[in-house]
């Protein structure tokens, strides 16, 4: 899966245009919750996501690389919605 099949704001619970400092709490927020060494449930599930988080971070902390990640995630997706035609009646 690319990072244009991920939606990291949806993964950090943030909105789109989040300033970096929001990204950054909920990135250690979230951290702090799935760290494996402070996770109670499944280690490998803790593993999995603090990776996860960790990929998405890198992407939206540095600017170039979040303005290319915007700039997929944008064309990706108007690519695959469908036309809205509305009947004016």
């Amino acid at each position: 899966m690319n990072s244009a099949d991920k939606d990291y704001y949806k993964i950090l619970g943030v909105i789109d245009s989040a300033e970096l400092a929001v990204i950054k709490a909920a990135y250690k927020a979230l951290m702090m919750i799935y760290h494996p060494d402070r996770f109670q449930g499944n280690k490998e599930y803790a593993i999995s996501m603090s990776k996860e988080l960790n990929e998405v971070y890198a992407a939206l902390s540095d600017l170039e690389k979040r303005r290319k990640y915007d700039e997929v995630r944008f064309a990706t997706k108007n690519q695959y919605e469908p036309e809205q035609k509305f009947d004016q009646e």
